[in-house]
């Protein structure tokens, strides 16, 4: 969903507005691109796949477990992606971006924790 968000496929979301356009000029780099709007994305599972587990029982507290361990595994493997702007690539000013981990790399991760 939150890749689909950021390359303009969902009409009810987009880029991360939070991290658009912000400007750094001691650390020389500013927000830019499209950032993944991650917290859109973990809002939108919580109410989608979570909302499946309706009994009161012992399996519904595990899904729900790996459910939120999955968002956390990927909250935690998001990436700062940057791009370097300037004459003859001097990279005086870079462009940066949230992105979303691989989808192996969360399973790879969630299985090497659990």
């Amino acid at each position: 969903v939150t890749t689909a968000c950021s390359q303009g496929n969902l009409n009810q979301c987009g880029c991360d507005r939070e991290k658009h356009g912000y400007h750094t000029q001691e650390e020389g780099w500013k927000w830019g691109g499209c950032s993944a709007d991650i917290k859109y994305g973990v809002e939108f599972s919580r109410r989608f796949v979570d909302a499946r587990e309706i009994r009161k029982n012992a399996r519904r507290l595990m899904n729900l477990h790996n459910n939120e361990a999955g968002r956390k595994i990927l909250e935690e493997r998001t990436k700062l992606e940057c791009k370097c702007h300037g004459v003859s690539g001097s990279c005086t000013t870079r462009t940066c971006w949230i992105t979303l981990p691989k989808f192996r790399e969360i399973g790879y991760m969630l299985k090497e924790r659990y």
